[in-house]
């Protein structure tokens, strides 16, 4: 029996391959081929729905994107937070301080696939954690 090994009768996704492809399908345009293609007959195929929905989805931000804060994707956040330039003061609340709109990447393409690698919860909290905090900062708040 030494020459044996021990196969994995395991055949299940790891657990992070499933949350990859659960988020992955979550976006607006998959969210629209799926209902052109079992909503509303559309029997052209995935790769002619998809074509269409991308061009859709490009006229729409076109026509109302007024300036580049003003539309926000579905993976972006507004945040309110304090302007680089605001200083602390003795009895000085967040309500007396000017706050300042931030757009931020909630979730991005690169954190899509990181859920693919099997990496601790934690380590992911603080990548995000990190990059939010640079994105803000960046942006002069």
């Amino acid at each position: 029996m030494k020459g044996l090994t021990f196969i994995s009768r395991d055949t299940r996704d790891h657990p992070a391959d499933r949350r990859y492809l659960r988020m992955k399908g979550k976006t607006l345009k998959h969210i629209l081929v799926d209902r052109f293609l079992k909503n509303y007959g559309y029997e052209k195929g995935t790769v002619t729905a998809s074509a269409i929905v991308e061009d859709i989805l490009a006229l729409i931000e076109q026509y109302y994107r007024f300036s580049v804060n003003s539309f926000l994707k579905e993976e972006q956040l507004v945040l309110l937070c304090l302007p680089i330039d605001e200083y602390p003061a003795k009895g000085k609340s967040i309500h007396q301080a000017a706050l300042k709109p931030v757009v931020i990447d909630f979730i991005t393409a690169d954190d899509i696939e990181d859920m693919k690698k099997p990496m601790h919860h934690r380590e992911d909290r603080l990548k995000k954690v990190e990059r939010w905090t640079n994105q803000v900062f960046d942006r002069g708040a």
